[in-house]
């Protein structure tokens, strides 16, 4: 947890699990706080460098698990989650998933030549250094 010079406090870090059902991910965030206001989802996939919010969750009460999904999707893809309150934020675990399109063609096609040649994306870099292939 993050302690202010005044005293007030941030929530702690929650802890993210991810998890593939064919075009879809599954999250389960892990809530270790008990003074969060909500939590942040953002997403990044192999062909953007942006990472895109993807979702405000709302608070849980006490600590647990909470589950939710995000849909349609193909390629590597990374997530992290924050929680938050009015004195700060804290962030999760970085949590990776692969999603083949050729057993989850889910989205448009891919015309990128690394795909076509069956590329997969070698994750494991930290945040901010994008694999050579994938779309």
């Amino acid at each position: 947890m993050g302690d202010r010079p005044d005293g007030q406090v941030c929530p702690a870090a929650p802890e993210l699990a991810v998890s593939v059902d064919g075009c879809n991910v599954k999250l389960d965030i892990h809530d270790l706080s008990e003074n969060e206001e909500g939590f942040g989802l953002y997403r990044q996939t192999t062909n953007s460098p942006e990472w895109v919010h993807v979702a405000d969750l709302a608070s849980h009460s006490g600590k647990g698990w909470i589950e939710t999904q995000d849909s349609n999707l193909s390629g590597g893809i990374a997530y992290y989650v924050d929680a938050f309150n009015s004195k700060g934020q804290t962030s999760s675990n970085l949590a990776l998933v692969n999603i083949d399109p050729k057993i989850a063609p889910c989205t448009g096609s891919c015309s990128h030549p690394m795909r076509a040649a069956g590329c997969r994306p070698a994750w494991g870099s930290p945040p901010g250094i994008y694999p050579t292939c994938g779309c």
